[in-house]
């Protein structure tokens, strides 16, 4: 209702609010359950481009509302009113495993290198949650409830990568280089991809191991600033990124 044009996330968020305001129960699980295309065309309709991966979000709505379901659960467990934890089962439970268990949340792959397989957990989406909470958190002054905020592990965002690659961190081979500047899409799940983001996972611990010594003993930076910063600065970039058809991230 404000007349300003969203773009990203941002602009997925404010489509929800905007059913809200129209009074649509997007709350409900079984409202959520029973969503179709036609609905959610509604809920989803754009100023300019439409939404892409459309049928996926679908899928993951309807996944969602049936998982709700499934645990008698509403969406009051996001409220978070007591301390909660990334792994441990103490403080109330594991938030990636929970969230992870939802169509939207789940990023797992499996990766095959010379005959050994790999079970990479990315869960980009899981631990923004956490990132994002956190932060909100610390910059409004609230009871931080988050226990474990240290294993909060790198975000494998492509705007992340975007910047480690123009500043050097990150250097790609020639073919590799050749698709992303071409804006050649790489498959979901292909070497390529799973490679981009599996080395901006190394690079960001490292990057952030190199940033603490330099400080030390002054100052802490947590992942938390440092994706934040990262994050800021790619929006500055003119710089190709990789194109991947994914809702992991």
């Amino acid at each position: 209702g404000s007349g300003k044009v969203w773009e990203g996330s941002m602009a997925l968020a404010a489509a929800f609010k905007r059913a809200l305001d129209e009074g649509l129960p997007i709350f409900d699980p079984w409202y959520l359950l029973r969503l179709d295309e036609m609905q959610l065309s509604h809920i989803l309709r754009p100023k300019t481009i439409s939404i892409p991966m459309f049928r996926s979000r679908l899928q993951h709505l309807n996944n969602l509302g049936r998982v709700l379901l499934d645990r008698k659960m509403n969406f009051q467990f996001l409220l978070i009113r007591h301390r909660f934890s990334l792994f441990s089962s103490l403080y109330g439970g594991y938030l990636i495993d929970a969230l992870s268990s939802l169509d939207c949340y789940r990023d797992v792959v499996f990766w095959n290198v010379n005959g050994r397989n790999h079970v990479l957990r990315f869960n980009k989406r899981a631990y923004l949650f956490a990132l994002v909470y956190y932060g909100r958190a610390l910059s409004s002054g609230v009871n931080l409830l988050l226990e474990d905020p240290h294993n909060i592990l790198p975000i494998t965002d492509w705007r992340i990568a975007q910047v480690l690659r123009s500043f050097g961190v990150l250097v790609y081979s020639k073919k590799l280089a050749e698709t992303v500047d071409n804006r050649i899409p790489l498959k979901r799940e292909s070497d390529m991809e799973i490679e981009i983001r599996v080395q901006t996972v190394n690079a960001m611990t490292m990057l952030l191991k190199s940033i603490n010594d330099l400080l030390y003993p002054m100052k802490t930076v947590t992942i938390i600033a440092l994706d934040n910063y990262l994050y800021n600065l790619s929006k500055t970039l003119t710089s190709e990124h990789h194109l991947t058809m994914t809702t992991a991230y």
